[in-house]
Formats: C-alpha cells, sequence, structure tokens
C-alpha cells in the first residue's frame, strides 16, 4: 500500500514537471524522457526486468536534465559582458547591460557632395577608457592621458579589435567614454554645459555609441 502510494505521489510530481518542460519551456527532449519515465511507473511491478528498465530511464531523465541546467548556465553567462580593466589591471564583474560602440578615425574630404567622398574611414584597435558620470570639459576634443588616469570617476578601459568593435559591462548609471589616440584621450561630442556627452546604461540593455575622431579630416 505504502509502495502504490509513494508510486502515486511520483507520477504527480512527474506530471506537474513535465507540464512544466513541455508546454511552457516547449522542451521537446525533456518531455519525452518525461513520458517515457511516467509510463514505466504506472506499469512497474516486482519484475526485475522492468526495475531495471525504470532505473535505465530515471537514469536517462536525470542526465537530460543535468544537460539543460549546464546548456541555461552557459547562455547566461555568455550574455553577460566582462566589466573594465582598472588601471591596477584588476577585471571588474560581469554585468548584464553595459555599452557597445565602434571607435574609428576619419581623414580627408568628408563634405556633404553629390560627388563620391574622397575621404577615409579607419577602425582603429585601441583602449577605451571608462569614466562615471559627466565629464567636465574644455574647448578641445583631447584629453591629456597622464590628467585623465589621475581623474577620481575614472573606471578602467576596455579594448577595441581590429574592426574597432569594443563592448564593457557596466552597472546601470551614466557614462563617458573617450577613445585612446597617442598620448590623449579623445572625444568630440560635447553637451550644452561645457560637458563631454554622457552615456546611459540601462537595466539588462545594451547602448550604443560610437567614438569617431575626426582630426584629420574636414567637413
Amino acid at each position: 500500500m505504502l509502495t502504490t502510494f509513494r508510486r502515486l505521489r511520483t507520477i504527480k510530481l512527474l506530471e506537474n514537471v513535465q507540464r512544466n518542460h513541455c508546454y511552457v519551456k516547449n522542451d521537446r527532449a525533456t518531455c519525452s524522457i518525461f513520458k517515457m519515465v511516467e509510463i514505466m511507473l504506472k506499469f512497474i511491478n516486482k519484475n526485475i526486468t522492468s526495475r531495471i528498465l525504470f532505473l535505465l530511464f530515471a537514469g536517462a531523465f536525470i542526465w537530460v536534465l543535468l544537460m539543460n541546467s549546464l546548456g541555461e548556465s552557459k547562455s547566461l553567462d555568455q550574455a553577460k559582458l566582462s566589466g573594465p580593466i582598472t588601471v591596477l589591471n584588476h577585471q571588474l564583474d560581469y554585468q548584464k547591460q553595459g555599452i557597445q560602440g565602434v571607435v574609428s578615425s576619419l581623414s580627408g574630404n568628408h563634405m556633404p557632395t553629390n560627388e563620391k567622398l574622397i575621404g577615409n574611414s579607419q577602425a582603429v584597435s585601441t583602449k577605451v577608457w571608462v569614466f562615471r558620470g559627466k565629464i567636465n570639459g574644455s574647448t578641445s576634443p583631447q584629453w591629456s592621458l597622464e590628467q585623465a588616469k589621475k581623474h577620481p570617476s575614472l573606471i578602467g578601459w576596455v579594448l577595441s579589435d581590429a574592426e574597432g568593435k569594443f563592448k564593457v559591462g557596466l552597472p546601470t548609471g551614466e557614462y563617458t567614454l573617450f577613445g585612446e589616440f597617442d598620448s590623449y584621450l579623445y572625444l568630440n561630442s560635447f553637451v550644452g554645459d561645457g560637458s563631454y556627452a554622457s552615456i546611459q546604461v540601462y537595466p539588462n540593455k545594451i547602448t550604443d555609441m560610437q567614438i569617431v575622431n575626426t582630426e584629420n579630416s574636414f567637413h
């Protein structure tokens, strides 16, 4: 009697979990294992063969659940963005939100005309420096790297790749990002109060931006 009661409880539990995987998550692989285990539980008896089959199916069921769990954890990690590296070469924590963008440099004539542009645009692989909040600017888009490293709002940096692309994970908030060119930082974007243009990071979202060096071009 007790064994029958336990078997019925197990079947009921499996039905609830099966409903979640088959109809909510639409996980076909796990759903199939659930159905096979459910059938074995309904018809299992004292026969040794049926018990062995049940154990085999139960083992397969547990293995599928484990693989699914590892897969979900891996996907979650891949969705996170690595944080910036501090001046002390410490990697900050991964985040679910952040900033992504492209660093490029323009040269030549970029004036809008009916003819083909003579100027060039080149991707730049360099450090992108991240500061917390707004940064008071001047009339120049250049900022001495040595001075910038001493600024109290400095968080760290991240590298852009050969295509100029970069990604950095950050907590929600306001940030200002600069591209490194030689011995100075560069951002040719300002707002009304004279500070460099900042960018907002929202929960679980990636904000896009561009850092374009226009020193060697004319528009």
